[in-house]
This record gives C-alpha cells, sequence and structure tokens, in this order.
C-alpha cells in the first residue's frame, strides 16, 4: 500500500497516483475515496499529528518491472494463511460460541481455550485480566489493567496495536500477547493522566509510547 507526502502544490489525489506509479510502476485511476484516519505520535518530545487518506484505485497501464525495490521486500500472503486473531468481550464471545453471557463470565478460561479450538484462531478474551488463547490450549494472561479501557474505541486501538505488533514479524501468539500488554500499560498511564472515568479512546492512542 504505497504512501507519501503532497509536493508543494499537488492534490492528495495527484500523490496517491504519483505514489503508486513510484513504488508499482502501475498507472492507475482513483475510482473513489475510500476512508481516512488520524493519529498522533510523539517523537523528540513533540506531539505530531497526521492523516492518511485512502482510496479504491484500479490499473489502466504501466509496468510491474519498473517497480521500485521496496516492493520486492514485500511478503506477500495469501489472506487463508494470514494470522487470525479474535479480539470479543465476554458478551461477543457468548454469542460465538452459541451461549449465554453468565456462562463466560462464570468460566472465561475454559470458553475462550474452546474458541480458540474451535476457530483455530488467537482469540483474545477482553476483561479485567484479558484471557490471550491459542489453540492447542496455551493462555497467557493480562492481569488487571484499568477501567479506563472499558471506554468505547478503545477495543479498535487494542486491535491497531496488535496489527502494528504483528506487522513487525512477530510470532502471532506472542505479538498478541505484547500488544495486550502494551495496550493495557497504555491505559494505566492514560488513566492516571486524565482520571479512569476522563479517558476516551484518543488517550489510549496517545500514551502508547510512554507503554513500556
Amino acid at each position: 500500500m504505497p504512501k507519501g507526502t503532497p509536493e508543494p502544490g499537488e492534490t492528495r489525489e495527484a500523490t496517491a497516483l504519483r505514489e503508486v506509479a513510484e513504488e508499482t510502476g502501475l498507472q492507475v485511476r482513483i475510482t473513489a475515496p475510500f476512508d481516512s484516519i488520524e493519529y498522533w505520535f510523539v517523537q523528540s518530545g513533540q506531539r505530531i499529528h497526521k492523516t492518511v487518506h485512502y482510496y479504491l484505485m484500479e490499473a489502466v497501464g504501466g509496468d510491474l518491472r519498473l517497480h521500485d525495490h521496496e516492493f520486492d521486500e514485500v511478503r506477500w500472503v495469501r489472506t487463508e494463511d494470514a494470522p487470525t486473531i479474535m479480539t470479543p468481550h465476554e458478551g461477543e464471545l457468548a454469542r460465538l460460541l452459541g451461549v449465554e453471557s453468565s456462562a463466560v463470565q462464570a468460566r472465561r478460561l475454559e470458553h475462550a481455550r474452546a474458541a480458540a479450538e474451535q476457530s483455530q484462531a488467537i482469540v483474545v478474551l477482553k476483561g479485567d485480566d484479558t484471557l490471550v488463547a491459542q489453540p492447542g490450549g496455551l493462555v497467557a494472561v493480562s492481569p488487571g489493567a484499568t477501567g479506563a479501557l472499558a471506554t468505547a474505541g478503545t477495543g479498535d486501538v487494542l486491535s491497531g496495536v496488535l496489527a502494528a505488533v504483528l506487522a513487525r514479524d512477530v510470532d502471532p501468539f506472542m505479538a498478541a500477547c505484547a500488544g495486550v500488554r502494551l495496550h493495557a500499560r497504555a491505559g494505566i498511564h492514560a488513566a492516571h493522566e486524565k482520571g479512569v472515568d476522563g479517558v476516551i479512546a484518543r488517550d489510549v492512542i496517545e500514551a502508547l509510547p510512554f507503554a513500556r
């Protein structure tokens, strides 16, 4: 997924077309804007804000042989071969397994293991003590995070953290464990700064650089 920064006087759309041509060798046209995301990070003590815009495109010409060297460094993975990590809370896991939420609450470990085995995926059962289960029965526990992570949107932050760790070519189970712990520590830091009831998802994102 090529990305870049607009040059002086360049529109976002022109930047997208240029970056695709430079990195892949393909000439493309934009069929529709897709979505955009905003994020913040801290660099050298400064808070930096970025917006990323996505576009749907189709190839209209060009030659892949003219691609940038970075294109060769991409590891292409079939969807069915990609690791799967699910991040349900107790109610969602209950629906996935066809049981009552109260049953999951009473036997969280048992149901996390069952879901991992049935789905053949890593299951992160969110809660005060978050469980990370993989097929085969191995389970890791991230104890006692903070009630601040019960606010809307923090589950999406967790998904982003997990994806970021996975992108570093870390073993999927270890990536899930590390991502859960980073997310928990970021939540604790945000709660210390804002108070448990004052935290929103953005605060957790901004606290990630301090999650050590």
